[in-house]
């Protein structure tokens, strides 16, 4: 059976090589896809793959205050899966993507607990010659990650990671997404799948 099948699926940051690489798996499962970006010309050419599904959610600005206000007015409609692909974006500095997380997942908790839901989040490793604020908010994802987890435990939401070192292939981080997503069908939560550069 389809992971995927029947659930609706929203992504952040979604105008992404990842995402093009998710959409097949996507439309056989026949899922609901919500997809949220600045960037209006890439999420409907991603729409017209399944315009019946599909359901491009361009904004002016991939930040914390959009977020929170797109959140708000979703409420408590369910989402089985959210993927956070934040850091893959061009949305802000480092510490300004830390920020629109925080704040993001804060306004979409409701959705989730309706669902009984899980969260994706992709957080980067970071290379030791990164500037401290890379590192700093790369701190900062996983111990959101890690807090979050332990909070939603009690409503069966899951919170998983992909930790792709730089240079980790688009494919390589769609079949970790597939893997995440099982692992919180599974009620397993705080499981981090490393991905290698594709260099290795």
């Amino acid at each position: 059976m389809e992971i995927f099948a029947d659930k609706t699926v929203f992504i952040a940051g979604a105008a992404t090589d990842l995402t093009w690489r998710l959409m097949p798996v996507l439309e056989r499962a026949e899922a609901r896809v919500i997809l949220m970006d600045v960037d209006a010309d890439e999420l409907m050419a991603m729409a017209q793959k399944g315009p019946s599904l599909i359901e491009p959610l361009p904004v002016g600005h991939l930040d914390a205050k959009t977020c929170t206000f797109v959140g708000d007015i979703w409420g408590e409609e369910p989402i089985d899966v959210f993927l956070d692909l934040i850091a893959l974006s061009d949305a802000g500095k480092p510490l300004q993507r830390l920020e629109t997380c925080k704040a993001m997942l804060a306004a979409f908790e409701p959705a989730l607990m309706s669902a009984d839901g899980g969260v994706i989040s992709i957080i980067p490793k970071s290379h030791p010659k990164d500037d401290v604020a890379t590192q700093v908010a790369e701190s900062g994802q996983l111990k959101l990650a890690e807090t979050l987890g332990d909070k939603w435990a009690r409503w069966r939401v899951t919170y998983n990671v992909l930790r792709p070192e730089q240079g980790a292939s688009a494919s390589s981080m769609a079949k970790a997404v597939s893997v995440a997503v099982q692992a919180g069908w599974d009620n397993f939560t705080g499981v981090h799948i490393p991905i290698a550069s594709a260099a290795h």
